[in-house]
């Protein structure tokens, strides 16, 4: 175990006066450049010299691994793209830096938790970003960099509009081949003795998988092997695991009813829901060809061995296993990523290092490299001293979080993953399992040990080093928004009010039309009704094909459901609504997501969404009373029109 400060913090004079002493030696020498590629869900063993696929072929990242060292055990603290990408930045888990999910567009506040690139850029680095940022969405510079180039949001894979340094360029090639090139660009740019520090951040091989053209017909003959736990017997999992991931409905903040999900499905070794395997191997080819372009460019300019070169993905993927997709989860698949590092002078070539490598330690890793003490703000660690054979005091466990986004279904997760288990706890669901794996004798996660009694003694050690953790990070599972005030702006106050009572009918329906101060993606709103029905019904909705709300009466009950993508919430009254006048309310905060519903001066529900609404899009402005105008996903087993009388209907923004 590593020692600790009283601030939590790793602490060991002796090492940070041996690496001070050898950075006086480097410091008499030219700085190195830095090369830092990313890659988007790429995981650990989709790269050709690991054998997990033999068919696969990406000899660049073979050659990074030949000529330097390949990190094994190299994961993330939180398996998102957002969440990881901040924490590379600024060495942070995601609830110090702020960024915990990929939903609610944050960004770190970068005067407060500045990136490694706003400490090398001070200390004479010229630095560059070029590809996907994927926090907050919008295009605009940040501090520390030099050049910038980058897209809004997760960007296409063919024709995209990037910003390169304030100006908007469209580049209509495959995306991959276009970062590729900038970064040439960039490396060939004109900056005499000074040192440079390039991060390129693919979009590849995130879904959906569209490889290049030239590279669509690859592994045309080659079988997917089937992984081990595909089809597992799931009568050991936790139930949340059997839910169809666009199938949850939440009520009243508790899962109320769910599709299950098909595990009968046999395998295709064509390729799982085939060709999104094969296209995810595919989707690598461009990024490796461009990794080796750069290689080829650097040994002809003569730089090759003074820049430091390392390779990683944001986070893992599951392809299968489980009989899942996605990431999130605290298996392996998901949170195990690439970490390959070129650099001569110290990784010796050939060379594989053992020990737990986490994305937090990039920031720190950077920043010796170049001569800078670690910011006691940083949580990770330099890994240079691995590289000497000098582990002492280096992690042997580590804690990872995940904080609900985008699948209602999928719970908050808070676990703690040693060389030889796994404990994966999930806080808000105390009613369902927790999960325990012995990953020496169940590498692939499949036996969960946590109702054994004989594991007992492990299970107690595994929790009391969770806590220890948890402790240690200073962890928390509400993160406050690095920028609280963003959701503000726009009008205060009324912003629809019904001009008069209205009586309806089976059939009766109207529509209030567009409004651009009506916009509930920003801000807080608040819906007033006051209203007398007589049969279950749709009272307003505002909604696109499967985004937005409806406000009814089901089961003679008044609901409020909103809807995405990936699921549904419902608020309920506790009691019927019908044959009397009843006053009501519906209050939704795009800063804290929380919606409530009250009912003639009382709460009767309350729920936090896992997203803002952020996305709904301007489309949902119109507001139609009486019915719902076309098929919906939602939990009425009939879209019936309301029937009764609305006195009053109000929109208003308070925030």
């Amino acid at each position: 175990m590593m020692m600790k400060c009283k601030h939590g913090f790793v602490a060991s004079w002796a090492l940070a006066c041996l690496l001070l002493s050898g950075m006086a030696g480097w410091a008499e020498q030219k700085k190195p450049n830095i090369l830092f590629v990313l890659t988007d869900d790429h995981r650990w063993d989709a790269m050709g010299f690991t054998g997990a696929y033999p068919f696969l072929k990406t000899p660049n990242m073979d050659r990074l691994a030949r000529e330097g060292a390949h990190c094994a055990n190299a994961f993330v603290t939180l398996a998102m793209c957002s969440p990881s990408r901040a924490s590379f930045l600024t060495g942070m888990y995601p609830h110090e830096h702020g960024v915990y999910n990929n939903e609610d567009l944050r960004e770190c506040d970068w005067r407060k938790t500045p990136s490694f690139a706003a400490y090398l850029q001070k200390a004479g680095y010229e630095t560059g970003y070029i590809g996907k940022w994927h926090m907050d969405h919008s295009n605009d510079a940040r501090p520390g960099w030099d050049f910038w180039a980058t897209f809004s949001g997760q960007g296409k894979y063919n024709g995209n509009d990037i910003v390169v340094n304030g100006k908007k360029v469209y580049e209509p090639g495959y995306v991959s081949d276009v970062l590729n090139r900038y970064a040439r660009e960039f490396i060939e740019s004109d900056r005499g003795d000074k040192p440079y520090m390039l991060y390129l951040s693919h979009k590849a091989v995130h879904a959906p998988f569209l490889p290049s053209v030239r590279h669509k017909n690859l592994y045309a003959k080659a079988k997917i092997p089937k992984p081990a736990s595909y089809g597992e017997d799931m009568s050991n999992k936790p139930v949340w695991q059997t839910v169809h991931w666009r199938g949850a409905t939440m009520l009243n903040g508790k899962m109320w009813k769910f599709d299950d999900y098909d595990f009968s499905k046999p395998w295709n070794p064509e390729g799982h829901s085939a060709p999104m395997h094969k296209n995810y191997l595919r989707s690598l080819s461009a990024v490796d060809e461009g990794i080796g372009g750069i290689l080829d460019l650097l040994e002809k300019r003569g730089e090759l061995d003074n820049t430091v070169v390392i390779y990683a993905g944001d986070n893992g993927f599951i392809i299968g296993e489980h009989t899942r997709a996605d990431k999130r989860v605290a298996y392996n698949e998901s949170i195990r990523i690439p970490f390959l590092v070129r650099y001569p002078t110290l990784v010796k070539p050939g060379s594989t290092i053992d020990e737990m490598v986490l994305n937090i330690d990039l920031a720190p890793t950077l920043l010796e490299l170049a001569g800078i003490s670690k910011p006691a703000a940083m949580q990770g660690e330099s890994i240079l001293p691995l590289f000497k054979g000098d582990a002492n005091g280096w992690r042997d466990d580590f804690l990872y979080t995940y904080h609900q986004d985008l699948q209602p279904h999928l719970p908050r997760i808070t676990a703690v993953r040693s060389k030889d288990y796994l404990l994966s706890v999930y806080p808000g669901r105390p009613e369902d399992k927790n999960e325990l794996y012995d990953l020496k004798r169940d590498p692939y996660e499949m036996n969960n040990l946590i109702d054994h009694p004989e594991m007992a003694p492990i299970q107690k050690s595994m929790f009391r080093r969770l806590d220890e953790l948890k402790s240690e990070f200073a962890y928390r599972a509400d993160v406050p928004d690095p920028h609280p005030g963003r959701w503000g702006g726009g009008k205060i106050g009324k912003l629809y009010s019904l001009p008069k009572p209205r009586q309806f009918k089976a059939e009766t329906t109207f529509d209030f039309q567009k409004n651009k101060e009506l916009d509930m993606r920003w801000g807080t709103y608040e819906i007033d009704l006051k209203f007398k029905a007589t049969a279950d019904g749709v009272i307003a909705s505002q909604k696109s094909s499967h985004l937005g709300y409806v406000i009814c009466i089901e089961g003679g009950r008044l609901q409020l459901v909103m809807a995405q993508a990936y699921g549904k919430y419902i608020l309920e009254s506790s009691k019927p609504v019908l044959n009397r006048t009843v006053n009501a309310r519906i209050t939704y905060s795009n800063a804290t997501r929380v919606f409530t519903l009250e009912v003639d001066g009382r709460k009767e529900a309350e729920d936090q969404r896992i997203n803002t609404i952020s996305h709904w899009g301007s489309g949902l402005q119109k507001v139609r009373f009486g019915r719902i105008d076309s098929v919906w996903p939602n939990t009425h087993s009939t879209p019936e029109s309301f029937q009764g009388t609305l006195e009053r209907f109000e929109i208003s923004r308070s925030k």
